[in-house]
């Protein structure tokens, strides 16, 4: 499974009886930390839920205690994206081409102080070296439920994976878990938290990460988060604002993704782990309120790539320089809400 995270993109107060949650998302080759941050599941990483896709600055007021419990309201976030490593070069003088190509999608009900996020996910990964010509691809379905009081939230769901080499034992490429955690409005500048990330792994025993979560936004136009463009716990960001429409962010994250193998080639029918430390810089536009559309340039340090047998043994292992990584993504949030007290008010 892919574990990915990266903290911190787009961060807008909550909606009226919106519920600041985290969920474990899964990718195939992102980019992200371990550490202080909730890690790397992006492969399909970690919490994708802090939806992004309206513009950074708002002229809207923020909600009031006394409005929570009255409104009702739904929403549907998809994104495409897609990453391009033209060439990485190992420490034996072999190298490799890594491209990725992924597409997400959320549905998010509100109502009162209670949330339900239902998110499913799949992305293709071509890995090509001088001995391999690998091609991976992940799913993942998540369930989060949430709870917010006037300054504490709560979030707890399950999580599965499947990652795998085509033609492979899909049956040997499943893996389950879940995230739990609690939110703290401390003021309204500053939003903390922490939560934990369980998960089976292809080989190994299962993965327990500790999930930060924090929000530190002293003016409009610049933040410190680790609510990145994959959610709570996916990122370390710092994010700034210089127009409207126009975000910059620079951060890291941490990665650590799994694949099962087929019969054939290098390792049968073991699995294909990469990980590192991926850091970018991104500039993000939103044409619409609606839409966003990111790009970012970026490299990996710590990156290894592993092939590994049956029994756990290596078949190949090296570590790789830091290389050139480039990437693009597009946004779309369609959001739908009434409110119950201005419906019940007008009767």
């Amino acid at each position: 499974m892919a574990l990915q995270i990266i903290i911190g993109s787009h961060f807008a107060k909550p909606r009226h009886g919106q519920q600041i949650q985290c969920e474990p998302t899964s990718k195939v080759g992102d980019n992200r930390f371990p550490g202080l941050v909730v890690v790397a599941l992006s492969a399909l990483w970690f919490a994708p839920v802090a939806r992004a896709n309206e513009p950074p600055l708002t002229d809207e007021a923020p909600p009031t205690p006394e409005h929570w419990g009255r409104s009702t309201s739904a929403s549907v976030d998809t994104r495409v994206d897609t990453e391009f490593a033209p060439s990485f070069r190992f420490e034996d003088g072999s190298e490799a081409e890594l491209g990725r190509l992924g597409t997400r999608i959320d549905g998010t009900v509100r109502r009162s102080r209670f949330s339900a996020s239902i998110g499913a996910s799949v992305e293709s990964q071509n890995y090509t070296s001088t001995d391999n010509d690998l091609r991976l691809l992940g799913t993942q379905f998540s369930l989060t439920m949430g709870y917010q009081s006037d300054s504490v939230g709560f979030f707890v769901g399950p999580l599965l994976g499947i990652s795998a080499e085509s033609d492979s034992d899909l049956g040997q490429a499943v893996t389950a878990g879940g995230a739990a955690g609690v939110t703290w409005l401390v003021h309204e500048t500053l939003l903390v938290g922490a939560g934990v990330y369980a998960s089976s792994q292809l080989e190994g025993r299962p993965l327990v990460l500790p999930i930060p979560i924090f929000n530190w936004r002293p003016i409009e136009q610049f933040r410190v988060t680790s609510f990145g463009r994959y959610g709570p716990g996916g990122s370390i960001e710092v994010i700034g604002v210089p127009h409207r429409v126009v975000e910059l962010s620079a951060g890291f994250t941490y990665r650590n993704q799994q694949f099962r193998l087929d019969s054939e080639g290098t390792a049968q029918g073991g699995v294909f782990e990469s990980t590192g430390v991926p850091v970018w810089f991104g500039v993000a536009l939103f044409p619409t309120e609606w839409m966003r559309i990111d790009t970012y340039v970026g490299t990996t340090f710590a990156g290894n790539i592993k092939l590994r047998e049956l029994d756990g043994s290596d078949a190949y292992a090296a570590d790789y320089n830091p290389n050139v990584t480039v990437g693009l993504s597009l946004s779309l949030e369609f959001d739908a809400a009434r409110s119950a007290g201005q419906q019940f008010a007008q009767r």
